[in-house]
């Protein structure tokens, strides 16, 4: 399936590197989850602040034979090529924002000794994601039931009805996509799985972003991501 994730830069970042990293070949598919104007000059150097949410399109989301629980949905159309000085933990802490360990870049690049990696060596970046369960209750607002999940990093001071409310979810929902989870077992940096509904995914192409110190509103293409597909597993017991 196609999903999304919700991007914490370590730093001030362009929009086209953000792309680059999670290999994304055309950076205008950034612009409408993020209200960024396509008419905006020299689009592609934008600066993003540091640790400002970006939400990040990830086109394939599957099962990896390649990790430890091989049931676990993580992207499968992300890679990294390694430059000078680089280390898996800091690919996987800074780089990504511990949104995926480096264990699991190492197994799913076929890394036996995670503290040698060389110049020009491509990884994967198996970032965690979910498709969106037969069993997902339909949303209060349009009674549609959710159409993409997004992976969130817990924040801190964050909670279930937080969250569910900034991205027009639910708590019920939440719950069912993350194992029953309560807010005493949020832990700063966990991987949330936020189901959205269609009519959500679409309205929070509205919300507003901000890009360095002015507000920006655009109305950019939201592309394939539009064109949801559903997994034929699913994930926490939904078949």
């Amino acid at each position: 399936c196609q999903a999304m994730v919700t991007y914490f830069p370590y730093t001030n970042m362009k929009l086209s590197d953000i792309a680059f990293y999670f290999s994304i070949q055309d950076y205008t598919s950034l612009l409408g989850p993020n209200q960024l104007d396509l008419s905006i000059p020299d689009l592609p150097n934008v600066v993003l602040r540091a640790a400002y949410p970006i939400k990040i399109p990830i086109h394939s989301c599957a099962c990896s034979p390649l990790l430890p629980n091989s049931t676990t949905r993580v992207a499968t159309s992300i890679n990294y090529t390694v430059v000078d000085y680089d280390t898996l933990s800091g690919i996987s802490n800074a780089i990504y924002s511990g949104l995926v360990t480096y264990r699991d870049i190492g197994d799913v690049s076929g890394i036996t000794n995670y503290n040698l990696i060389f110049p020009d060596q491509s990884l994967s970046i198996p970032i965690p994601c979910a498709c969106p369960a037969n069993g997902s209750s339909p949303h209060p607002d349009d009674g549609r039931p959710a159409e993409i999940v997004l992976s969130y990093q817990v924040q801190k001071g964050d909670n279930l009805s937080a969250i569910a409310t900034a991205y027009n979810s639910s708590v019920p929902d939440l719950r069912s996509f993350n194992g029953n989870i309560t807010n005493h077992d949020l832990n700063d940096a966990d991987i949330l799985f936020v189901p959205l509904s269609g009519t959500h995914t679409h309205a929070h192409l509205r919300a507003r972003a901000k890009l360095r110190d002015p507000d920006v509103r655009g109305h950019g293409p939201w592309g394939e991501v539009y064109k949801m597909l559903r997994c034929g597993l699913q994930m926490w017991g939904h078949l």
